[in-house]
């Protein structure tokens, strides 16, 4: 059983939940998806997670927040060195699996259901984090706000977010053969629209924080080679193809699966063992409130 506050968040955030369409995907068929799947995604995503951590260092801080925490993964790991961290998703059934995790490592960390631009706690965070949580904000100038007011002056934050999906050949590569290999027209998201690569200008990403009233903003890049779960190219691509970042347009377009795990798996580079990687590039973000 959660604590008083984690029972109060949920009474006020679970039944009139008003959640926008990405939040609702979210609270969702992808939430769900992401649930069955947790354990090859942590593992897919940890060199992003030890980068922030290793920016953090060993500096002690009492009350962390972990944006868009999903299945708590970082959170917990967080919660190590600052055992007041709070986890915050929109995703029910990923603050559930989150929750399930911290009880049975006998962690302290805290998942709260609720909407990064509703947010209020009532103690005020000293350290804010995200590993690919921030870019699916209806409006990110208010989320990022509505942040700012919920952390302590002059509190750090750090956050990872994807660059453009060129950049990205493990989460762009199923979608290029879908177009050049099997001749099949798919839609091209809005850049700017909740979704994964909502950030990936840095301009743009600038801009949204200042706006919001962040100050020292430095955006740098982060490259990291990423491990595609699956013991064969066969089963990587498989991954690729249900949960990469461009699996709906994939979806929507009526690709079909096997043709296009077909030529994914010619496309793939050799792999160790059996196993792929692929180049990852991110934004590693930090900024003041």
């Amino acid at each position: 059983m959660g604590s008083v506050a984690d029972r109060m968040v949920e009474s006020m955030t679970s039944g009139e939940r008003h959640l926008s369409s990405e939040a609702q995907r979210w609270d969702g068929e992808t939430g769900e998806k992401w649930v069955r799947n947790a354990d090859l995604l942590d593992g897919m995503l940890a060199p992003f997670s030890d980068a922030l951590l290793e920016a953090i260092g060993a500096s002690s801080f009492e009350c962390p927040l972990d944006i868009g925490s999903g299945a708590g993964s970082l959170t917990l790991k967080l919660a190590r060195r600052s055992p007041g961290t709070t986890g915050l998703d929109v995703s029910s059934p990923l603050i559930t699996l989150a929750r399930r995790r911290a009880e049975d490592a006998r962690s302290p960390a805290r998942f709260v259901l609720a909407d990064a631009a509703e947010y209020a706690p009532d103690t005020k965070h000293d350290l804010l984090v995200s590993r690919f949580g921030v870019m699916f904000f209806e409006d990110s100038v208010t989320a990022f706000s509505q942040l700012r007011r919920a952390a302590l002056s002059g509190a750090p934050m750090h956050f990872v977010c994807w660059r453009e999906p060129k950049r990205n050949p493990w989460a762009s590569l199923p979608a290029r053969i879908a177009r050049e290999d099997l001749g099949l027209e798919l839609r091209t998201p809005d850049p700017e629209a909740p979704g994964p690569f909502a950030f990936a200008m840095e301009d743009r990403l600038r801009g949204i924080l200042s706006d919001a009233g962040w100050r020292s903003v430095a955006i740098e890049p982060l490259v990291k080679m990423i491990a595609i779960p699956g013991n064969n190219a066969r089963e990587a691509a498989g991954f690729l193809v249900e949960l990469g970042p461009l699996a709906r347009p994939l979806e929507e377009a009526g690709v079909p699966r096997e043709a296009l795990i077909d030529k994914l798996c010619e496309a793939l580079p050799e792999g160790q063992n059996g196993k792929i990687s692929l180049l990852g590039e991110a934004w590693f973000v930090s900024a003041k409130a």
